[in-house]
């Protein structure tokens, strides 16, 4: 009989329904209750004086000796294993283990008490089955995914962020998404969206300027969902890198730009000389009509004043194709001019400013910006019924443009409300590197506005 266990507690002992074993301290058993005995498949008389070394795998975090050793020291032990039935299935088991005591005190066996878990082992190993399924694809998708909590920290990153932002995974999970996202209001959003006003206001797709560990800009498109995981708020932000649609949207406005110039000269070198032509044989002819008192002079009058109409007309639009002031006098000079020519033509009020320390020398920054500019006046000329239109170029701390007109306003939201003009303003600021906005003022006045974001270095002296 087990000197440290009383008849009384051994009839209790038989009673439990979960399994019960007693070993002395080098774990042979020495005592089993008829529950523990069905774990293992074995008879009662059989499973005792077993090592308990036989029930379990070498294989699990923590062996006999280690725990007899626990035991003796008088450290219960808490844990799970996976024990070994007599047909050499293996069982999941939650195990208790501690020491008992003889009439001496000292410790002479170790009271084991477990129980099956195999539903509930089954449960962990699918989930984390489906939690690396999962990591897999969210590693194998091409778009970075962060996750971030409602203060911005990144909490978990895939392999493409970490790719593309060129931090190790450590390092971009140390980081807060403001680092990598600092020159719009996307970063601040993030944490800002606890805030139900600005959840509403933040579009949940949208274009801005990111920035990887060497210092790099590049443009990318952000996704922002908000998520609830385990009780608690987060956001998954998914970014899509955007620099080789750039490189490709560049080319197309290039590719467009030279057509345009073509065309320009066209119409410039040979309609206008051709129209100009026409005009003066009619002149010629008018007069001999006029002079002789004949009929029709007054109807070839007409046609004389038609043509020169269409001459004018035909050498403005091939002006402002070829944007010759740009090539010839530069960027400010160009604006200034075309500021005049449209204020003269529509009786509409234009100004113009910029920094004079500020020098523009790059030819495909300045034709862009004089695009954006040239087809935001036209735009508030054609449909606003504004009576002033003002343009203004600063840099501080980025080069930023805004074209403002006080005219009726539209809903820029509503893209049925305006044809190809925008999206290639929209297109011309970002292949910059820029941002472009529409917005009303407090003033009550329609603004266009593009910020470009480190521009400034590349464009002074």
């Amino acid at each position: 009989m087990i000197s440290s266990v009383k008849n009384n507690q051994i009839r209790v002992l038989e009673k439990i329904l979960h399994g019960i074993m007693i070993t002395d301290m080098q774990g042979l058993i020495i005592y089993s209750n008829n529950a523990n005995a069905k774990i293992f498949g074995y008879s009662i008389s059989d499973i005792r004086g077993m090592s308990i070394q036989t029930l379990y795998s070498e294989k699990d975090e923590m062996t006999v000796s280690n725990i007899m050793n626990k035991v003796i020291k008088n450290n219960p032990v808490h844990m799970r294993w996976s024990g070994i039935q007599k047909n050499s299935e293996r069982v999941w088991l939650e195990i208790r283990a501690n020491r008992l005591t003889g009439e001496n005190g000292e410790p002479d066996s170790c009271i084991i008490s477990l129980h099956k878990i195999d539903s509930v082992k089954y449960k962990e190993l699918k989930l984390k089955k489906n939690k690396a399924f999962a990591e897999t694809i969210l590693d194998a998708t091409a778009d970075a995914i962060i996750s971030v909590d409602t203060k911005g920290e990144i909490i978990q990153s895939n392999n493409t962020a970490v790719q593309l932002f060129g931090y190790s995974s450590d390092e971009l999970n140390k980081l807060n998404i403001k680092k990598l996202l600092p020159f719009s209001d996307a970063g601040d959003a993030i944490p800002g969206l606890n805030d139900t006003q600005k959840s509403k206001n933040f579009p949940r797709v949208k274009e801005t300027k990111a920035v990887k560990k060497n210092g790099e800009t590049f443009p990318v498109e952000l996704s922002l969902n908000e998520v609830t995981w385990d009780g608690s708020k987060m956001y998954v932000a998914v970014l899509k890198n955007l620099a080789e649609r750039r490189k490709l949207e560049k080319q197309i406005l290039q590719i467009g730009d030279k057509e345009r110039k073509r065309i320009g000269s066209e119409l410039h070198d040979n309609l206008g000389q051709l129209l100009t032509g026409i005009r003066l044989q009619t002149e010629i002819v008018a007069r001999k009509l006029k002079v002789r008192d004949m009929p029709g002079s007054a109807e070839i009058e007409e046609i004389v004043r038609l043509l020169k109409d269409a001459d004018e007309h035909t050498r403005l639009i091939a002006q402002g194709m070829v944007a010759t002031d740009l090539e010839n006098k530069g960027l400010y000079t160009a604006v200034e001019n075309l500021c005049k020519k449209l204020e003269k033509l529509s009786g509409i009020n234009f100004s113009f400013s910029y920094p004079e320390k500020l020098h523009i020398k790059d030819k495909d920054m300045s034709l862009n910006i004089f695009r954006i500019i040239q087809e935001a006046v036209n735009n508030a000329l054609k449909y606003s019924h504004a009576e002033n239109i003002s343009v203004e170029l600063t840099s501080n701390p980025h080069l930023t443009l805004k074209i403002e007109d006080d005219g009726d306003g539209f809903d820029y939201n509503d893209e049925s409300n305006y044809g190809s003009g925008i999206p290639i303003m929209n297109y011309r600021a970002n292949i910059l590197g820029g941002e472009f906005k529409i917005d009303r003022t407090g003033e009550n006045r329609t603004a266009v506005k593009c910020e470009f974001p480190n521009l400034t270095e590349r464009s002074q002296n």
